[in-house]
């Protein structure tokens, strides 16, 4: 049967002792820096978006429209206060209604969405209006639409530019 005998060298026990501790300091500072940033992005996760999209314009036209499903995804109501993107000089949400056997789009009010509840953003009816647009996208393309939040952060989304849905 074999021995196996450690055999103790003062200065490499240091320098390994050293090398562990300093492992173990960028562990902790690299887990403790994933927790932060998990937390700050659970912070503002109060919002889910899904399909979010702006249809490919033709070069020259100014205004483009983003389409999308938002849901509240907390236990209380979130009011949506405004909404903005770098792209445009105004950004609005609007509203497509029949009145009087004519489609009439407006500006719509603060929207208060429930625990739950579910706004679509779909083409032909309610929508993201970002007008003033100086540049063409096209398809590939991200957009930047930042949703403003009553008594929240802000909720940022990234919008793909397609040619269609």
């Amino acid at each position: 049967m074999k021995q196996i005998v450690f055999q103790h060298h003062p200065g490499n026990v240091s320098s390994i002792v050293r090398g562990i501790l300093n492992r173990l300091v960028i562990i902790s500072f690299l887990f403790g820096s994933l927790a932060s940033i998990s937390f700050a992005q659970a912070e503002n996760e109060v919002l889910s978006i899904k399909s979010p999209w702006i249809r490919e314009a033709p070069p020259g036209i100014p205004t483009l429209a983003a389409y999308m499903e938002i849901t509240n995804i907390t236990e209380s109501p979130i009011s949506i206060i405004g909404v903005s993107s770098s792209i445009a000089k105004m950004t609005e949400l609007h509203e497509v209604k029949l009145e009087n056997e004519v489609m009439k789009m407006r500006k719509m009010a603060d929207i208060t969405l429930n625990s739950g509840q579910t706004l679509e953003l779909k083409a032909g009816g309610s929508h993201v209006m970002l007008m003033g647009v100086q540049e063409s996208f096209k398809q590939g393309a991200e957009i930047e639409i930042i949703f403003e939040l009553k008594d929240l952060p802000a909720v940022k989304v990234m919008v793909p530019v397609k040619k269609d849905s």
